[in-house]
């Protein structure tokens, strides 16, 4: 499945903001807080988890049963995201890059 830009839609909540398409949950508000979170989550798609891999440190991909991409976990983004290597890479980055997430690479 290619995600495309079309299928991108804002929903603000009270804890953050959620996009449906890709679907970007920032855990950590704008200015960092003593204990706040530090990591954004991407769905790419709703179905459930059956493993995961490490890219290393800072990225992790989440997979569905049939090995296919299902979502993305990055860690430490308010020093900037490595989009290298990403599932739906380009479509990923402009994401980030409309949150003001800061892009490596």
């Amino acid at each position: 499945m290619t995600v495309q830009e079309t299928q991108i839609r804002e929903i603000r909540g009270p804890i953050g903001v959620a996009v449906v398409g890709l679907h970007l949950v920032p855990v950590r508000k704008q200015q960092p807080t003593p204990g706040a979170a530090d990591a954004v989550y991407v769905t790419l798609r709703d179905v459930p988890y059956a493993f995961g891999h490490n890219l290393d440190l800072e990225r992790r991909i989440d997979y569905g049963a049939d090995h296919r991409p299902r979502g993305i976990e990055l860690l430490a983004v308010s020093h900037g995201v490595d989009v290298r290597g990403l599932p739906e890479q380009a479509a990923v980055g402009r994401l980030l890059e409309e949150y003001k997430m800061r892009i490596l690479a």
